[in-house]
């Protein structure tokens, strides 16, 4: 994600660590275009590395890596790291780190009354907030279905609450009947995290919130009176990009990271959503999980076209809607 907000002239912070490595060496390389200051060198330990492994589809079959780097983060290895917060619009966190940093950065940006964005980044990882209360404190949560059925039970579990068992598939369900689960789903968890994007793969986006009719959502809006709202958006030229995947490695950051960038440049919510949806359609159909061809003109000038301006979304609040 730092790689595309730093694409999209967001400026983020990276915030991680390398070994003392060649691999290192590779990465510093790569981002150069990134602020790297914030990522020691450990000893003793290798750079973490990541390989999917994809089919003829583009679809993701399984990855590799090792991420033992992980394990050894501390925060005390980063300097001024308070005053970076103190002055960040928005703090983005991965399940790649450790809960317990997980817990100390999130309560951090409590103190200083800065937003916190969660990207599950894997299924076996998506529920680490869980594991302390970081959980209560999260802002934005962009999980997939998958996760997100991982994250509501952790969260019924939290409440001692019993929960169904959800048996739910993108291959095998129509698209009316996925959604009417997720909105199910998000009409409790909203009530904790207040903003959810739920990425839907071919499908596209449902955006979820307590906040009703509002058009954007940094700053944290203020209202009196919450009124939860979903809002489905097809993904982007879904017919034709269809058969132009190469990788669906990277669209889900690429997503993320568009939808933020909207946000920090005050635009439209629901143009931030479109956006974002560009930037998953372009990853998708590059060997690169960043893509050249995501730049701030690129989307910018797509946003201002009339597939923009026809491109509409469906509320489902009510957990149904007439999709046809």
């Amino acid at each position: 994600m730092a790689d595309c907000l730093s694409k999209l002239d967001c400026n983020p912070v990276f915030i991680s660590a390398t070994g003392n490595d060649s691999l290192a060496d590779g990465v510093l390389q790569y981002c150069n275009h990134i602020d790297m200051l914030s990522v020691p060198t450990l000893n003793n330990v290798s750079t973490a590395t990541y390989c999917p492994v994809l089919l003829a589809s583009g679809q993701l079959l399984f990855g590799v890596g090792n991420m033992d780097i992980n394990t050894h983060f501390s925060l005390n290895k980063v300097s001024d790291l308070d005053a970076m917060i103190k002055s960040a619009p928005l703090v983005v966190l991965d399940s790649n780190f450790t809960s317990e940093v997980i817990e100390s950065v999130v309560f951090k940006c409590v103190d200083m009354s800065v937003p916190v964005w969660f990207e599950p980044t894997d299924l076996l990882k998506s529920t680490k907030p869980f594991e302390t209360d970081a959980w209560k404190h999260l802002t934005f949560i962009s999980p997939n279905l998958g996760e997100l059925v991982l994250m509501y039970r952790a969260l019924m579990r939290k409440h001692d609450q019993q929960c169904n068992e959800i048996d739910v598939s993108e291959e095998n369900t129509r698209l009316e009947d996925i959604l009417e689960i997720i909105v199910q789903m998000c009409v409790s968890m909203v009530a904790y995290i207040p903003i959810i994007l739920v990425t839907l793969g071919k499908h596209g986006i449902l955006l979820c919130h307590n906040f009703g009719d509002v058009s954007h959502l940094l700053p944290l809006p203020i209202v009196t009176n919450l009124q939860f709202k979903a809002t489905y958006y097809r993904a982007f030229d879904c017919h034709e990009s269809l058969s132009k995947i190469v990788s669906v490695s990277g669209a889900g950051d690429c997503f993320a990271s568009a939808f933020i960038a909207g946000m920090l440049q005050g635009l439209h919510l629901d143009l931030c959503v479109k956006q974002g949806l560009l930037a998953a359609s372009l990853s998708l159909q590059s060997t690169s999980a960043v893509p050249a061809t995501i730049t701030t003109n690129n989307i910018l000038k797509a946003g201002t076209s009339n597939t923009f301006f026809k491109w509409q979304s469906i509320d489902v609040s009510s957990g149904h809607s007439d999709l046809l």
